[in-house]
């Protein structure tokens, strides 16, 4: 079968079109060229068939898109196709070929022929595809041609689009034409309406936002691609201000901006004050924020035209500016504000302009009323404020914004209040106050004075005078002053290495009842790293007065935060800081209670001499002492002499952490099971001092409890109060997991200890202990603390209310009674269930909160 028949025979076939491509593959080679086939096809390439006829072309357009062509044979089927482009049914593969072949400029008859054929097809007729083929086609010719007919042919096919990808297209197209051709009056309007019928585009087509921008700024781009569209585009943009929507506002406000950046002054100026105009008529109004931003960016625009050209605007916004500060609508207010801050930052003809004629005349005006302070110039203190924040921030101080005119706008404006607080921001505020000269000690007395009265006004700005201007203020402002004040020392200590220091040497000199709460106060804060080194000089003679005597409760609360100041000092402060403690303990050995602030990064060994020349230790001192004895010596030191017990206690665990030979320990465990008073303080002490990591920890207390308990109970029969306390310590080194054993011993000490003649932290101990213990022993059925529940619950109500009873008491066996019921099934609890809630009504009656809402919460639990 020869080539034609089979291309006959595909073409009269239903095969799928799909495989013309393969069929041309195939069939079209050297020897059987593209031009071969047009000659075998003829007849059915003119085919009244619309079937045959699409099919054939379909084949032949698949032919010139994949086998090579010669240049001239390619511009005689670019002739061939144009000529067919009348023909409808046939029109998709006739674009495919034509925008495959066509790759530079045509000829202008061919040209020709194209336009004409295309201004008259019914494009709104043909499918999507042959649309979006035809719209590449054209706009590709119209970005080469200069051909006066493009227009027509345009507007004529674009008309009436619809579909938004085809109008990225259509769009382009308007823009091409326009950029490349030359517009008349007569036909601009017709390509103007093309784009400008779309906008704007309010909603996103198939909910796709990008596409939705994408076509405005396609139609803004066409709006400016030729000069001549400006006089049709602002005045229409500007018509579309009048609508009652916000978002056609702002669409067409940013339309404005976008054609006033890109039309030539020269073509736009001339609408400037038509614009302006609009916006305070349509604008001023709106009320939202991206409407007025945009508003805004184009008045700023107009205003920073050339001088004749913005300055009748200019005189146009200043009048109104000045018309609508006695307006009351907030929406206006916000608009006048909002324009005023905008057009005074981006404008400097503006800002001149307005600055020295708004500050003359509020200055007038304040002068006249005969009320102060001026809260019914409240706006216009704002604006004021505004205009001298752009002089501090860079803009030019004029005449009328300096000196004396400054200072008689702050007396009058601010009468009560220095700084011009009520009138400016700080930055502001500390901008100004170098332009008054003379008068700005004045303004500083003022907030000395304030700072007496009523300092909770007053610490911001002292906080910035200091920062500036530190000596100034000391001379101003004594020592004695702050200290007063604790709000003073907290808000402003830290702010002026100076004051800081002078603050740390005035404390020694304080009553002992005000040494901590003022240091506290003044190290209440981070301290900025300029007061470190102050610190540091003066810190010691601090620590010595405030170790003296009886420690203040707030004292472990005071060591925590200097202890976290520590951390931070690094290393050459904190060594300096150390000798100087080393060296102050021969003459204060009390100063040992800072030692653990300043040892947390390590112990140096110049340490262990300094502790030498401490001659003697008290309740207060004797369990650091003996702990970083315990470190370096053997024997017991001097000052431990009457505590040799403590020595002996720290050295032990030292021991057993360190898994040496068990010397020290034996003697300490032999104290403990004689129940010597000291060794069992020391035990109760020993862990809270102890520093070293938790499974450290774990280790050294298990292995004293097995040295301990068997040599302890075969020692005593465990029936008093004494004996049961030093066994309820014991039991406190294990793991909660590891008292089961212990069960029955744990709950003879429980009745023991348990009575009204007992202590109340001898009680508390145990009762938390039992309350750890809880969630473990009552996963064994009948364990012994299972059996002795009445026991437990009738000796936590006996104890509850005992002498000295405190709210940490009190709470904490309520909550013990709330974890009995909590850890035992209510077949287990039932029994005592009635007994519980009744007993109950005492602690609900409790004049503490805490202490109530801890029954209330065990009353729900019971009573489920």
């Amino acid at each position: 079968m020869d080539i034609k028949t089979q291309f006959i025979d595909f073409i009269n076939s239903a095969a799928p079109l799909s495989d013309a491509t393969n069929i041309v593959h195939k069939l079209v080679t050297p020897t059987y060229t593209t031009n071969n086939l047009v000659a075998d096809l003829k007849d059915v390439l003119s085919s009244e068939d619309d079937r045959l006829r699409f099919r054939a072309t379909t084949v032949l357009s698949s032919s010139l898109r994949t086998k090579p062509l010669s240049p001239e044979s390619k511009q005689v089927f670019i002739d061939y196709l144009s000529s067919r482009l009348i023909d409808v049914d046939c029109l998709t593969p006739i674009l495919e070929a034509l925008l495959f072949l066509v790759d530079t400029p045509l000829s202008q008859d061919i040209e020709q022929e194209i336009l004409e054929c295309f201004s008259a097809l019914k494009t709104q007729l043909l499918p999507k595809e042959t649309r979006v083929l035809l719209y590449t086609l054209f706009r590709n010719l119209a970005s080469t041609s200069h051909n006066p007919d493009m227009v027509q042919a345009a507007v004529a096919l674009v008309e009436l689009e619809r579909d938004p990808e085809c109008l990225l297209l259509t769009f382009d197209i308007i823009k091409t034409v326009s950029a490349n051709n030359e517009i008349d009056a007569e036909t601009a309007p017709l390509l103007f309406d093309c784009s400008s019928a779309y906008f704007p585009i309010l909603y996103p087509p198939r909910g796709d936002e990008e596409l939705r921008l994408k076509l405005t700024d396609l139609i803004l781009e066409g709006f400016t691609s030729n000069e001549i569209f400006a006089q049709l585009a602002v005045p229409f943009l500007l018509d579309k201000l009048d609508a009652d929507l916000s978002s056609i506002k702002l669409e067409a406000l940013r339309a404005i901006l976008y054609c006033l950046h890109h039309y030539k002054e020269d073509v736009v100026c001339g609408y400037y004050e038509q614009i302006w105009d609009v916006i305070e008529l349509n604008i001023s109004t709106a009320g939202v924020v991206e409407i007025n931003d945009t508003a805004f960016e184009i008045t700023a625009l107009v205003c920073n035209a050339e001088k004749k050209i913005s300055g009748p605007i200019l005189e146009l916004i200043k009048k109104f500016i000045f018309r609508m500060m006695g307006e009351k609508d907030e929406i206006i207010i916000a608009f006048v504000n909002g324009l005023i801050s905008e057009l005074t930052r981006s404008c400097e003809a503006f800002y001149e302009m307005f600055a020295k004629s708004y500050l003359k005349c509020f200055h007038d005006q304040l002068e006249e009323s005969l009320a102060g302070p001026k809260e019914q110039f409240e706006r216009e203190l704002k604006v004021v404020r505004l205009l001298y924040q752009r002089a501090v921030e860079g803009k030019p101080l004029y005449d009328e914004m300096k000196g004396q005119k400054v200072w008689d706008l702050h007396i009058i404006a601010t009468p009560s209040h220095p700084c011009f607080i009520s009138l400016l921001d700080l930055d502001v505020s500390f901008g100004m106050l170098n332009l008054i000269g003379e008068h700005k000690l004045e303004t500083y007395k003022l907030v000395v004075e304030t700072a007496i009265e009523r300092p909770e006004d007053i610490i911001e700005i002292l906080q910035r005078l200091f920062e500036r201007e530190e000596r100034t203020m000391m001379e101003l402002m004594s020592v004695d002053c702050v200290i007063q004040s604790l709000e003073l020392v907290t808000g402003i200590g830290a702010h002026s290495p100076l004051l800081f220091g002078e603050i740390l040497k005035q404390i020694p000199q304080l009553k002992s009842s005000q040494y901590v709460p003022v240091l506290q106060s003044l190290l209440s804060d981070a301290i900025p790293e300029n007061c470190l080194d102050k610190y540091v000089e003066s810190i010691v003679p601090v620590f010595e007065v405030i170790t003296q005597g009886e420690v203040s409760p707030l004292f472990p609360v005071l060591m925590n935060r200097v202890s976290r100041l520590h951390l931070v000092l690094g290393e050459k402060r904190l060594t300096h800081l150390q000798n100087a403690i080393f060296s102050a303990l021969e003459h204060s050995p009390r100063l040992i209670l800072v030692l653990p602030s300043v040892l947390q990064k390590g112990i140096p060994n110049t340490l262990y001499i300094y502790l030498n020349n401490v001659k003697c230790v008290d309740k207060d001192t004797r369990a650091i002492y003996a702990l970083l004895s315990s470190y370096n010596s053997e024997s017991i030191p001097e000052a431990l002499k009457d505590e040799e017990e403590y020595f002996e206690g720290y050295k032990s665990v030292f021991e057993l952490e360190q898994d040496k030979e068990p010397v020290v320990v034996l003697k300490f465990v032999d104290r403990l099971c004689r129940n010597e008073k000291k060794a069992v303080e020391c035990l109760k002490e020993v862990s809270v001092f102890w520093t070293l990591d938790k499974a450290s920890d774990e280790k050294w207390k298990k292995k004293l409890f097995d040295l301990t308990y068997n040599k302890y109970t075969a020692a005593h029969k465990i029936e008093n109060v004494e004996e049961a306390h030093t066994l309820i310590l014991l039991f406190s080194l294990l793991p909660t997991e590891d008292l089961m054993v212990y069960e029955e011993t744990f709950l003879k000490i429980f009745k023991i200890i348990c009575v009204k003649e007992s202590s109340v932290d001898a009680i508390d101990t145990v009762v938390v202990l039992l309350y750890n213990i809880l969630p473990t022993v009552s996963k064994y059925p009948m364990s012994l603390v299972e059996s002795q529940l009445e026991d437990i619950i009738d000796r936590i109500f006996n104890v509850l209310y005992i002498k000295e009873s405190t709210i940490k008491f009190r709470c904490d066996l309520i909550d013990l009674l709330t974890r009995i019921r909590i850890n035992y099934g209510s077949d287990v609890v039932e029994p005592y269930k009635k007994n519980v809630l009744k007993k109950l009504y005492s602690p609900l009656d409790d004049n503490k909160r805490n202490v109530r809402q801890s029954a209330a919460n065990c009353r729900n639990i019971w009573g489920v």
